[in-house]
């Protein structure tokens, strides 16, 4: 064998070498490359996951906060003498109709972000709105609402606003 056929055939087998490491290579890359879509799928799921669970914690929350206040407004209303301590009216009767008003506005509340949350089928949504709008029209929860609008959250205010009040025929009771 002569150095001609040597150098020949070693430059055969770099060239063959060079191809098999370029094709591995790229092999190498395309499975990283699969391998990190489905890492960033993957991550994409976790973070959808995530954010429904905080959500469910919120409205599970929300929730929660709204029965303690339902509670603590009950056990006033029915407390004659609680009731005439904390009124800061001469009419306890008047305060008794606003802690009401002010229950039926947090439960309007709270139906609302169980919507929002998906704990509740959108396609009711309208039916919701129209409950709302009745309730809305009763007199007592009407001029609350203005009062305590400003401390409920800023979505649930816009869809009272938006939604609920253009519909409302404010009158003195619900029947």
């Amino acid at each position: 064998m002569t150095y001609a056929d040597l150098s020949a055939i070693s430059t055969v087998v770099v060239a063959v070498t060079t191809i098999i490491y370029t094709i591995g290579t790229f092999l190498l890359w395309l499975t990283t490359r699969g391998q990190l879509i489905n890492q960033q799928k993957q991550l994409e799921n976790q973070q959808e996951q995530l954010a429904y669970q905080q959500q469910q914690l919120r409205s599970t929350a929300k929730s929660e906060i709204i029965a303690s206040h339902r509670s603590l407004f009950l056990a006033i209303i029915q407390n004659e003498e609680l009731l005439k301590t904390i009124s800061t009216q001469p009419n306890a009767e008047k305060t008794r109709r606003s802690m009401l008003a002010s229950m039926l506005i947090n439960h309007c509340g709270l139906m609302y972000a169980e919507y929002k949350a998906g704990n509740m089928p959108l396609e009711n949504m309208s039916g919701f709105t129209d409950d709302a709008a009745d309730l809305f029209s009763i007199r007592i929860v009407n001029e609350r609402w203005h009062s305590v609008k400003a401390f409920h959250d800023r979505k649930f205010s816009a869809f009272i606003e938006e939604d609920v009040l253009p519909k409302v025929r404010v009158r003195e009771n619900l029947y």
